[in-house]
């Protein structure tokens, strides 16, 4: 909106959650609402609605915009549920979960009936910090994480355009990252002569 008056914005947050972990971790914004100080009493101009998916606390299915003559409808759909139990101990030598893709967003569908479709890759390097943090060693290799490999804009089944990205460097077919280090593993000796697999995730 252009008006030169202020506007004012009000933030709603749900904070009816059952599991104390979960409330410490997430809260859910419901609703966005802005205002204008250009009548009294506050005019809204537009709210925003955050609606979420029933089996997903932190997966955002709906967004409603709302103004006085109209709502526009967004909806998201994602590549599988996200798995919210933070304390797991099911993940990769990176920190991420088996399933790259678990939990990413997959789809943005718009009011007027297009939509665009995400697809991701993982990410890579060409090289590597070395172990005494002076320089850097050519080492080529796939890392913990995902990153956007490309979008496809579609109106019902025609695809208007796709844009696909590339993290080489210019002209050539060389990855442009840089590993800060690699995950560190190592077997430690418990009592009873039980050697444990250990995987430390944050590098040192």
């Amino acid at each position: 909106f252009n008006d030169s008056k202020a506007k004012q914005l009000r933030v709603l947050v749900n904070e009816n959650i059952n599991s104390p972990l979960t409330a410490i971790d997430y809260q859910q914004l419901q609703a966005i609402h802005v205002f204008s100080n250009s009548s009294s009493p506050l005019d809204t101009k537009c709210s925003y609605h955050l609606i979420y998916d029933s089996s997903d606390p932190i997966q955002l299915k709906e967004l409603e915009v709302r103004t006085s003559s109209l709502i526009n409808k967004y909806s998201f759909a994602y590549y599988g549920p996200l798995n919210t139990d933070f304390l797991t101990t099911v993940r990769d030598l990176w920190g991420y979960s088996p399933v790259p893709t678990s939990g990413m967003l997959r789809k943005i569908s718009y009011p007027t009936g297009g939509c665009s479709i995400l697809e991701y890759e993982k990410n890579d390097y060409s090289s590597r910090l070395s172990p005494d943090r002076q320089s850097m060693i050519a080492e080529a290799g796939t890392a913990g994480g995902l990153r956007i490999k490309s979008i496809t804009d579609q109106d019902g089944s025609k695809i208007l355009q796709k844009r696909s990205f590339s993290y080489n460097k210019p002209g050539t077919t060389t990855s442009s990252g840089q590993l800060f280090q690699k995950p560190i593993t190592h077997w430690e000796l418990h009592p009873g002569g039980n050697y444990i697999f250990v995987k430390q995730r944050i590098p040192v």
